[in-house]
């Protein structure tokens, strides 16, 4: 994991926070981090509370859940 990486999703959120990939991508970045399950989640809630039907958003949140169990 690379604290630029996040840094550069998070200033693509700042620039368009009302954009539902910028939250996916973050979402998805942050889901493949140990120990980062719920930031990872609230990015992907995020994204679908802009664009309910993002599928990739929606398999992001469905991934967290199956290493969840």
């Amino acid at each position: 994991p690379s604290a630029e990486t996040e840094a550069a999703f998070r200033q693509a959120i700042e620039l368009a926070p009302f954009t539902p990939v910028s939250w996916y991508y973050l979402a998805n970045y942050l889901s493949r981090i140990p120990g980062r399950r719920d930031d990872a989640a609230d990015a992907a809630r995020r994204s679908l509370e802009l664009y309910p039907h993002y599928q990739p958003a929606k398999d992001v949140q469905q991934r967290l859940l199956l290493r969840q169990q």
